[in-house]
């Protein structure tokens, strides 16, 4: 007999059975077409990557575990220093728009590879200097760690890059992708059976993947918030258990979101709203929602997240910055 989903209330520290809400109606259509089945229906990945040593790692983890890697298109915003490794490549080409508040560098593929690429080789049988397969799945934009301005800016370009695929992602760039993640996320969706649903949560860690979490494949499920001097943040994610489709959740998560791409281009991010790091998320899932979209959290723990500190990540390092780098990071 299989066990009741049921979701945490951590106000009570007790279990609470899950009602299964049907959003079914003109308000909330089931999804347009039967897309979300199909091995070729594309999805892009949107990852920023803050002088990131690990963004190399989360590329090999996608490209490595996707069902079908071969639909798999990603899109890199990388803010790096000079000592930070590059995700994918060097910079063979680049041009600025003359718009200085545009900082879109086009790259093109150069023999010498870096981080990705290096894995793809290291894990090569033939071991030819050519092995980095999908490489030109990858696109990049590159800006230096002094003219970064936040998440919101770099987020915002990450639609750039978009090419038309049906389904858009983002998550972190120090993330793991679980065995055939790409099959996972379409079915968790399409599961919804709401063409405005948004799986989304705070992710868990990397031993968590592909495992039945506490014998009852528990999943981190983000359902409060507080409020700090008067502006509300996200909660820590409480949990849920059994999930046999995703549920209604209240609030939305920028370490993990996937939904069909037209959320990404209806509600885009608001790239005005410089240097604001905790508490961005909020404020993007209002306009979500008050867009219509749904927040679900997914069945499985199919995407992960490496909260070990980074070398270099420091949320505070605008405020480490000279006056003068400050006035051009703003």
């Amino acid at each position: 007999m299989m066990e009741k989903p049921v979701a945490l209330d951590t106000k009570n520290n007790t279990w609470i059975e899950v009602q299964y809400v049907d959003l079914s109606g003109p308000e909330r259509p089931p999804p347009n077409d039967d897309s979300w089945k199909s091995l070729d229906t594309a999805i892009y990945v949107g990852i920023s990557s803050l002088m990131d040593d690990r963004c190399g790692r989360t590329l090999h983890s996608l490209l490595t575990t996707a069902k079908n890697p071969e639909r798999v298109h990603i899109g890199i915003v990388q803010q790096n220093d000079k000592e930070t490794k590059d995700c994918i490549e060097d910079i063979q080409t680049s041009k600025r728009f003359a718009n200085s508040d545009q900082f879109f560098l086009e790259t093109k593929c150069m023999q010498k590879k870096k981080e990705y690429c290096a894995m793809m080789k290291k894990e090569a049988k033939d071991k030819k200097e050519e092995d980095c397969p999908y490489v030109n799945n990858v696109k990049t934009i590159r800006i230096t760690n002094e003219e970064a301005k936040g998440p919101n800016l770099a987020r915002g370009l990450q639609l750039l890059m978009h090419d038309g695929e049906e389904f858009c992602m983002q998550i972190d760039s120090h993330s793991f992708a679980g065995k055939a993640w790409d099959v996972q996320m379409l079915q968790d969706w399409g599961a919804c059976n709401n063409e405005l649903a948004v799986l989304t949560t705070y992710i868990g860690s990397p031993e968590n993947l592909g495992q039945n979490v506490m014998g009852a494949h528990e999943v981190p499920h983000l359902c409060t918030a507080y409020f700090n001097d008067d502006f509300p943040f996200n909660d820590r994610a409480s949990a849920a258990r059994n999930l046999q489709k995703p549920i209604l959740a209240p609030l939305w998560a920028g370490g993990l979101s996937f939904s069909k791409c037209h959320a990404e281009w209806i509600v885009k991010y608001d790239v005005n709203l410089l240097q604001i790091w905790t508490g961005e998320e909020f404020g993007r899932g209002a306009r979500l929602w008050t867009h219509g979209y749904d927040f679900y959290t997914p069945t499985k723990a199919i995407i992960a997240h490496d909260y070990t500190p980074g070398r270099k990540q420091n949320i505070f390092l605008f405020a480490k910055l000279s006056k003068k780098k400050k006035k051009f990071s703003l």
